[in-house]
Protein backbone atom coordinates (compact mmCIF):
# COMPACT_ATOMS: atom_id res chain seq x y z
CA UNK A 1 0.00 0.00 0.00
CA UNK A 2 1.51 3.48 -0.96
CA UNK A 3 0.75 6.23 1.37
CA UNK A 4 2.14 9.99 0.59
CA UNK A 5 2.43 12.89 3.02
CA UNK A 6 3.30 15.93 2.37
CA UNK A 7 5.06 18.63 4.10
CA UNK A 8 4.63 22.42 3.33
CA UNK A 9 7.62 24.88 3.41
CA UNK A 10 11.12 24.52 4.29
CA UNK A 11 12.40 20.90 6.06
CA UNK A 12 14.82 22.15 8.37
CA UNK A 13 18.77 19.88 8.60
CA UNK A 14 18.51 18.15 11.90
CA UNK A 15 21.72 19.32 12.74
CA UNK A 16 20.78 22.55 12.74
CA UNK A 17 19.11 22.55 16.35
CA UNK A 18 22.12 23.95 17.33
CA UNK A 19 24.63 26.88 16.86
CA UNK A 20 27.56 27.90 17.71
CA UNK A 21 28.44 31.12 19.68
CA UNK A 22 30.97 32.32 21.87
CA UNK A 23 32.99 28.98 22.00
CA UNK A 24 29.36 27.29 23.21
CA UNK A 25 26.53 25.37 21.34
CA UNK A 26 23.17 26.90 21.91
CA UNK A 27 20.08 25.11 20.85
CA UNK A 28 17.89 26.69 18.11
CA UNK A 29 13.88 27.39 19.57
CA UNK A 30 13.24 28.11 15.37
CA UNK A 31 14.54 24.82 14.03
CA UNK A 32 12.42 23.07 16.94
CA UNK A 33 9.23 24.89 16.45
CA UNK A 34 9.83 23.91 12.89
CA UNK A 35 10.41 20.64 13.08
CA UNK A 36 7.48 19.67 15.95
CA UNK A 37 4.86 21.82 13.22
CA UNK A 38 6.33 19.08 10.88
CA UNK A 39 5.17 16.66 13.41
CA UNK A 40 1.93 18.13 13.59
CA UNK A 41 1.56 18.24 9.91
CA UNK A 42 2.37 14.36 9.89
CA UNK A 43 -0.05 13.45 12.66
CA UNK A 44 -2.83 15.06 11.02
CA UNK A 45 -2.43 13.13 7.72
CA UNK A 46 -1.83 10.24 9.11
CA UNK A 47 -4.69 10.19 11.43
CA UNK A 48 -5.25 7.35 14.06
CA UNK A 49 -3.73 4.42 11.88
CA UNK A 50 -1.25 2.15 13.86
CA UNK A 51 2.26 3.32 13.21
CA UNK A 52 4.04 0.95 9.97
CA UNK A 53 6.52 -2.03 11.54
CA UNK A 54 7.78 -2.52 8.18
CA UNK A 55 8.40 -0.80 5.08
CA UNK A 56 9.41 -1.68 2.14
CA UNK A 57 10.65 1.60 0.70
CA UNK A 58 10.50 5.51 1.50
CA UNK A 59 11.19 7.98 -0.87
CA UNK A 60 11.27 11.71 0.72
CA UNK A 61 11.30 14.34 -2.46
CA UNK A 62 12.56 17.32 -1.68
CA UNK A 63 11.53 20.42 -3.17
CA UNK A 64 13.67 23.50 -2.73
CA UNK A 65 15.09 26.91 -3.84
CA UNK A 66 18.61 26.34 -3.99
CA UNK A 67 20.72 23.27 -4.37
CA UNK A 68 22.78 24.07 -1.35
CA UNK A 69 20.37 22.48 1.02
CA UNK A 70 22.07 19.84 3.30
CA UNK A 71 20.36 16.50 2.33
CA UNK A 72 20.98 14.38 4.86
CA UNK A 73 19.89 16.45 7.36
CA UNK A 74 16.61 17.28 6.00
CA UNK A 75 16.58 13.14 5.04
CA UNK A 76 17.27 12.70 9.38
CA UNK A 77 14.99 15.02 9.77
CA UNK A 78 12.05 13.39 7.78
CA UNK A 79 13.11 9.96 9.49
CA UNK A 80 12.58 11.41 13.38
CA UNK A 81 9.36 13.54 12.19
CA UNK A 82 7.78 10.23 10.88
CA UNK A 83 9.07 7.86 14.22
CA UNK A 84 8.20 10.78 16.52
CA UNK A 85 4.29 11.39 14.39
CA UNK A 86 3.75 7.43 14.83
CA UNK A 87 4.02 6.36 11.17
CA UNK A 88 6.94 4.33 11.70
CA UNK A 89 7.80 2.70 14.30
CA UNK A 90 11.18 3.32 14.36
CA UNK A 91 13.72 4.18 11.79
CA UNK A 92 16.33 1.78 12.11
CA UNK A 93 17.07 -0.97 9.39
CA UNK A 94 14.74 -3.39 10.58
CA UNK A 95 11.78 -1.03 9.74
CA UNK A 96 13.36 0.67 6.41
CA UNK A 97 14.02 -1.79 4.10
CA UNK A 98 15.26 0.47 1.40
CA UNK A 99 14.86 4.54 1.96
CA UNK A 100 16.19 7.04 -0.47
CA UNK A 101 15.61 10.77 -1.02
CA UNK A 102 16.13 13.61 -4.10
CA UNK A 103 16.09 16.75 -4.48
CA UNK A 104 14.27 18.83 -6.89
CA UNK A 105 14.16 22.81 -7.55
CA UNK A 106 10.85 24.50 -7.29
CA UNK A 107 9.59 27.72 -6.83
CA UNK A 108 8.03 26.78 -3.26
CA UNK A 109 9.57 24.97 -1.02
CA UNK A 110 8.19 21.68 0.37
CA UNK A 111 8.54 17.62 1.23
CA UNK A 112 6.48 14.89 -0.23
CA UNK A 113 7.29 11.65 1.51
CA UNK A 114 6.22 8.17 -0.68
CA UNK A 115 6.03 5.23 2.02
CA UNK A 116 5.41 1.65 0.86
CA UNK A 117 4.12 -1.05 2.77
CA UNK A 118 2.54 -4.53 2.64
CA UNK A 119 0.64 -3.90 5.78
CA UNK A 120 -2.75 -2.91 5.73
CA UNK A 121 -5.65 -1.56 8.16
CA UNK A 122 -7.75 -4.59 7.73
CA UNK A 123 -5.34 -7.40 7.98
CA UNK A 124 -4.00 -5.85 11.77
CA UNK A 125 -7.56 -5.92 12.66
CA UNK A 126 -8.51 -9.23 11.20
CA UNK A 127 -11.30 -7.70 9.71
CA UNK A 128 -10.83 -8.69 6.51
CA UNK A 129 -9.50 -8.21 3.34
CA UNK A 130 -8.88 -4.95 0.91
CA UNK A 131 -11.07 -4.19 -1.53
Amino acid sequence: MLYTLTFPGHCPAKKSLYRQGRGRLYFNKDVRQKIDSLVWFAREQWGDRPPLNVCENIVAHFFVLHYNADMDGKWATILDVLEKARVIRNDNMSVLAKASQDCRKEGAEKTVVEIWSPEHPLFETGEGEPF
